[in-house]
């Protein structure tokens, strides 16, 4: 029997007992954070989730990205994962990697805008291009074309010199409206929830947005269900920013 006034002694089982708490706390901690993150995307249509995109990108200053000098010492796995996707997504002649494109690359670690991002830019076809990289998105962002405004010729030009042709010869179906005014959202399966998709090329949308148009591929996989937290992409060690 333990007297008054001496220290309680666990034992070995209640040791582990503590412990074994404290780790699933932990975790269903953590699982709850993951699933309110997701529900929160899954109660967004497309639109409203490439516009949440776009406005917190819009939001970042062009000072805050931070230039990679030689993206092949860029020490991330998102740099693997990047070029595996735009190998995927993009034309060959579109992959900012393609080393004909020359293109510079930079990182935005995730701060007050939620976003670990990479961004390419280079010149294709006489236009500028510039790609913002996320966790689960993959943007093309293009000036209207020198013809003037966008119509759907451009449009089908510009999707047709970007996207990688899942059939090759052929163009992918996207839905055009008559009616080609600012915010038009354009899609390969407008009746598919991006958030439900297993495959990036079940969904694929182009939308016009102050007078530029923006092509969304979505990073969707099998084995992931629904969308990865937008903040957690780059390991923590990219989150110092370095001191110029």
């Amino acid at each position: 029997m333990k007297r008054r006034g001496e220290p309680h002694i666990f034992s070995v089982r209640q040791v582990l007992g503590l412990i074994l708490l404290c780790f699933m706390t932990t975790a269903i901690s953590t699982a709850r954070s993951t699933q309110r993150h997701a529900s929160n995307e899954n109660a967004m249509n497309a639109s409203e989730i490439i516009e949440h995109w776009l406005q917190q990108i819009e939001r970042i200053p062009a000072g805050d990205f931070i230039a990679i000098a030689d993206f092949e010492t860029f020490n991330s796995g998102a740099r693997t994962e990047s070029m595996q996707w735009c190998e995927t997504m993009l034309s060959q002649a579109a992959n900012p990697y393609a080393p004909p494109n020359h293109a510079s690359h930079s990182y935005h670690p995730a701060g007050k805008i939620g976003l670990d991002l990479l961004h390419h830019a280079y010149v294709l076809d006489g236009s500028s291009v510039d790609i913002f990289e996320g966790v689960n998105f993959l943007i093309v962002r293009l000036p209207a074309p020198r013809t003037g405004a966008w119509d759907r010729a451009s449009i089908e030009a510009a999707a047709k010199l970007m996207l990688r042709a899942i059939n090759p010869g052929e163009t992918e179906a996207f839905h055009y409206p008559s009616n080609m005014a600012d915010g038009t959202l354009m899609s390969t399966a407008p009746m598919q929830d991006p958030f439900l998709t297993t495959s990036w090329f079940q969904r694929e949308d182009m939308l016009l947005h102050h007078g530029k148009l923006f092509i969304v591929l979505y990073k969707r996989q099998p084995a992931i269900v629904g969308f990865q937290n937008d903040a957690q992409w780059f390991e923590d060690e990219l989150r110092t920013v370095p001191k110029h």
